[in-house]
């Protein structure tokens, strides 16, 4: 039996005109309806089984799963699928911070939906802090942000993972999957080596059409405009305690975003929020990257 994907678009454009329509090819539901996370516990999460259904939706949507090392018992997870060599590469993690669960559910959402696109390689990391999750604390069960770690790697989560992203090379687009329990609606990080103004507006204009937008002008110290966050690459650079973005950004991908939902919001409503912001990023990146 064929593997679920996106086996019928035969091009970008049919990915793409596909993403817009909501047919044929995307299989995730269109914006505004539910999405499929009736089956993710909505209060306690059982985290072993969150990793048996990524471990599961994974291989059977065609990817190879690794363990790339555990965390008191609990596996941090790899999931890679090659595309065809002229196809483009992403990169997605989710769940670095344990206590944002929306991410993790929408990239096990995606895997059991059927949402990559066949096209294309991608590379997930879809629950980076295992022991987070199933704390609901942000920090590890050392009490490290590990978002903070990837210039010092002293934790043996994120060892693990620049370990694992050693073979992969660089990425055309790389996406970090956030939430916020400060926000009041969706916004996000663009950082870049190249301007790319219109791909950012895109994701936010699509979310915007089911949740708020996040109205605050200063947003964690950085100066933000309708929900967008372009910190200058001076301040970023300057930083030590490097988040995942910044290490993504300095080895693996000159284009970087990081996607943040509104943890208020229920989490069903928050799933649809990131499906809508990935769904309109991989679209709006392939028309302009083609």
């Amino acid at each position: 039996m064929e593997k679920p994907g996106r086996a019928g678009c035969e091009t970008n454009a049919d990915f793409v005109h596909d993403l817009k329509s909501g047919g044929g090819c995307q299989t995730v539901q269109r914006v505004g309806s539910e999405p499929h996370v009736k089956k993710t516990p909505p209060a306690v999460v059982d985290v072993r089984d969150w990793i048996d259904r990524l471990k599961e939706a994974g291989e059977e949507a065609g990817f190879a799963v690794q363990a790339l090392g555990q965390a008191q018992g609990l596996e941090v997870l790899q999931l890679h699928r090659s595309g065809p060599a002229k196809g483009r590469s992403f990169y997605l993690s989710a769940g670095i911070h344990g206590d944002e669960p929306a991410g993790v559910a929408t990239l096990l959402d995606c895997l059991e939906s059927g949402f990559f696109s066949t096209r294309h390689s991608w590379t997930l990391y879809p629950l980076l802090n295992p022991c987070g999750l199933a704390a609901g604390t942000r920090e590890n069960a050392d009490g490290v942000d590990l978002n903070r770690d990837y210039l010092a790697a002293g934790t043996a989560e994120v060892r693990a993972h620049r370990e694992g992203l050693r073979g992969h090379g660089r990425f055309d687009l790389s996406a970090c999957l956030h939430e916020d329990w400060e926000a009041k609606g969706f916004y996000l990080y663009s950082v870049s080596r190249e301007a790319v103004r219109g791909l950012d507006e895109a994701v936010v204009e699509r979310v915007r059409r089911i949740g708020p937008v996040e109205s605050a002008l200063e947003i964690d110290g950085h100066a933000a405009r309708d929900g967008i966050i372009r910190p200058p690459l001076e301040v970023i650079n300057g930083r030590e305690d490097w988040p995942e973005a910044l290490f993504l950004f300095h080895h693996h991908s000159d284009l970087n975003f990081t996607l943040e939902t509104p943890s208020a919001r229920p989490l069903a409503d928050r799933v649809m929020m990131m499906t809508a912001a990935l769904a309109a990023l991989i679209e709006g990146y392939l028309e302009r990257f083609r």
